[in-house]
């Protein structure tokens, strides 16, 4: 981490892929990403507090938006991988979808100083797909009990090859939640690179020509950012749905 220095307009792009220390606190450095991620936590909380929570009939634009993701979410998403018994997941489910859907949106804000996507840091996907693999393991431990290491050995299979295919899937069962962290990681990172390096193509040759054209590719790459910060967040949403529905309901 860096503190924050007066540069091109180059390295601000970039920077909002880039952490970097505000101050310290207590001893422990406060982070551009840090700042993101409690205003992220913030922004939620404010929405749901304006929420008319006063009538059983959803009323309001911010009401009637939380119920249709979370029974999208149920309807589309949980229902089909647990059956009817993973609605108690469903608050879980929304959640993630919520919080990655606001800090890839609040990435997209050119914040002086504090500004950045939080997403785009593989600490922060990191601790992400770090809870979901929480409630995969734990999910399969208190559904499974005394069989859960069942799950990790698929039925059918020869005695001797048992301990080879349990090793391969606790392997699999950790790659597959790394994916979940690395891909969020890239695919948020990826578009504020794209962007830096067609604005750098400004000052490489310093020309109309080709400022122009920057330009637009810059702008077409921010509506298709806005596309991906909705998609990442149902991908993401999606993929953890699927690992802990195939702890906690492996049969279905």
């Amino acid at each position: 981490m860096q503190e924050p220095q007066e540069a091109s307009p180059v390295i601000a792009v970039l920077n909002h892929a880039k952490d970097h220390k505000l101050f310290d606190l207590a001893g422990l450095p406060v982070t551009a990403f840090m700042v993101m991620l409690a205003l992220c936590a913030l922004v939620l909380l404010g929405a749901v507090m304006l929420c008319d929570r006063r009538s059983l009939v959803p009323r309001g634009f911010l009401r009637n938006s939380f119920e249709s993701i979370m029974l999208f979410i149920r309807d589309e998403m949980v229902r089909p991988a647990f059956g009817g018994h993973g609605d108690k997941f469903v608050p879980f489910f929304s959640t993630c979808f919520m919080f990655i859907l606001t800090a890839n949106l609040l990435g997209m804000v050119p914040l002086p100083i504090i500004g950045g996507t939080a997403t785009a840091a593989l600490p922060v996907t990191g601790a992400l797909a770090a809870i979901v693999m929480l409630v995969s393991f734990f999910g399969g431990l208190f559904t499974a009990k005394s069989h859960f290491l069942n799950l990790f050995v698929p039925s059918g299979l020869p005695t001797a090859l048992k301990p080879l295919l349990f090793v391969l899937e606790l392997v699999g069962f950790f790659i597959k939640h790394s994916v979940l962290m690395v891909r969020l990681f890239a695919n948020m990172l990826a578009g504020h690179l794209v962007i830096g390096a067609f604005i750098a193509l400004i000052f490489v040759y310093k020309s109309y020509g080709v400022a122009v054209p920057a330009v637009g590719l810059s702008l077409f790459v921010s509506c298709l950012e806005l596309l991906v910060a909705f998609l990442q967040a149902y991908v993401f949403t999606l993929l953890a749905v699927l690992f802990v529905g195939g702890m906690v309901h492996p049969d279905h």
